[in-house]
């Protein structure tokens, strides 16, 4: 009975690894920081068991390596989302985008994040659809420009 113990906290330590390396990526889409700190906590659970499987017999090398990918994929999924957040408000002028510049770090959590924050606030997709076309056609006539000028 103990051994069947001991393998599977093996087993326990990869499924863990990868359950953390698919919340860190795909639900970091959704959740933003919320799934990287996820991953990086199942993360670390996999590597301590993977860790301690490989003491008791000599197994647990996987759990080991999937724990630390995703304690990688789960920090890199915060700095990523955070980075994102703060570089849309530095990136808008508020007077001409006022919902994204108001809305736009709540990108940190992901689009669910910023989905509920313009919903609780009942902001239409008209508005908000207004303001991307108005960044990108400002983009879009700075490229035009550019390549006039040529």
């Amino acid at each position: 009975m103990e051994e069947s113990n001991k393998k599977s906290h093996a087993g326990v330590a990869v499924g863990l690894g990868i359950l953390g390396l698919i919340i860190g990526v795909v639900g970091g889409l959704g959740f933003g920081v919320i799934a990287g700190g996820l991953s990086v906590l199942l993360g670390v659970i996999a590597l301590v068991l993977g860790i301690q499987a490989k003491k008791v017999d000599g197994k647990g090398k996987g759990g080991k390596i999937t724990g630390v990918i995703s304690l990688i994929i789960g920090i890199l999924t915060i700095l990523i989302f955070l980075s994102i957040g703060s570089s849309i408000r530095t990136s808008l002028d508020e007077s001409k985008t006022p919902i994204l510049y108001k809305y736009g770090p709540k990108f940190k959590y992901g689009m669910v994040g910023f989905a509920a924050a313009i919903s609780g606030d009942n902001i239409s997709s008209d508005d908000l659809s207004a303001e991307l076309n108005s960044i990108s056609e400002s983009s879009g006539s700075t490229t035009t420009t550019t390549s006039e000028s040529n």
